[in-house]
């Protein structure tokens, strides 16, 4: 598969050996040319939780990398359309692209290129823009634009075709950073990933088959639902908060960020991410630390997932299991 985004961390523990090849293409700003060479490393971190988030649904997948995105998430038309030309000369059939262009830019050549790969039998799967109905490149026919539902399971997803916008689940992921922290990663990029994902794994299946056929058999297994609600199907894992869990609650928020919280607004199913809070998926790990200095207790940070977030009695019957 090829990945075209910020790159990869070469170090990470979950890549060995899936790594192909790779090509950077940066804009020299002292010429105004186009510079190539072979440094991959992922100094943004968005490249490589989409890979790592690829192989939960397709293990046996590898990459090529090709580098557009800096450090700070940006990149350029210029940048996108020379990467999609050196697609064309790749024989890996798979393209995820999880980013979209924001300002204007050569929309025109842009699009003729992804047509061109398309009728050449690549699948190319597009991230919509997160909090936007579309985007360019994820609204042109040549790819398959993805938007993210939290469906709480990476088996469903909603796939028509005819151009429709396909939904795959985002449910908030807690991976490790690049500076060897942790954060959630979500949103349409995840989505979108997860998409690549079950292509590969169709794909892989499904050796000889045309990108008509890969894209029929998606739609046949199409098996989500938009009208799904998270907040229905998190279990609530503790339904009673006696004083205590709600005075450790308080205490650990304004440790945090100087919050005093009304405690007679806290129920069981009170949100631990929010603006009451202050907590955000973005904090999350930093928060983690208050838990660990004020309880004085160990985290592994693999056994974080969303449901320990969302309501304060799932959190709480979280805090009771860590150990000291």
């Amino acid at each position: 598969m090829i990945i075209i985004d910020s790159g990869l961390n070469t170090n990470s523990s979950k890549l060995p050996g899936k790594l192909l090849g790779g090509v950077r293409i940066e804009k020299d700003l002292i010429t105004n040319g186009i510079i190539y060479n072979e440094n991959i490393e992922d100094t943004n971190g968005h490249g490589t939780y989409c890979a790592e988030t690829i192989l939960t649904i397709s293990p046996d997948v590898s990459f090529f990398i090709i580098k557009i995105v800096g450090v700070l998430g940006y990149t350029s038309s210029e940048l996108l359309i020379k990467a999609l030309e050196i697609c064309e000369n790749i024989d890996i059939e798979i393209i995820c692209l999880s980013l979209s262009m924001i300002k204007d830019g050569d929309y025109e050549n842009i699009q003729v290129i992804l047509d061109r790969l398309n009728k050449n039998g690549k699948l190319i799967c597009v991230s919509v823009q997160n909090g936007k109905a579309n985007s360019i490149p994820a609204n042109y026919s040549s790819t398959i634009g993805v938007r993210g539902k939290i469906f709480l399971d990476n088996s469903h997803y909603i796939y028509t075709g005819n151009n429709e916008t396909a939904y795959f689940d985002s449910t908030p992921i807690f991976v490790e950073s690049i500076d060897s922290k942790y954060i959630f990663f979500y949103g349409n990029s995840k989505a979108n990933a997860i998409c690549a994902g079950h292509i590969a794994r169709l794909t892989g299946q499904y050796k000889n088959y045309t990108n008509t056929q890969i894209k029929n058999l998606l739609k046949d297994t199409s098996k989500g639902s938009l009208t799904r609600s998270c907040e229905k199907e998190i279990e609530v894992l503790e339904t009673v908060l006696n004083k205590k869990d709600m005075d450790l609650f308080q205490e650990l928020v304004y440790e945090f960020n100087g919050i005093k919280l009304n405690k007679v607004e806290l129920t069981y199913i009170s949100p631990v991410i929010s603006l009451n809070t202050g907590i955000s998926f973005l904090n999350f790990y930093d928060f983690l630390q208050i838990v660990k200095k004020l309880l004085k207790v160990d985290i592994n940070y693999k056994d974080v997932n969303f449901s320990d977030t969302y309501y304060l009695g799932n959190f709480i019957k979280f805090l009771k299991g860590l150990s000291i």
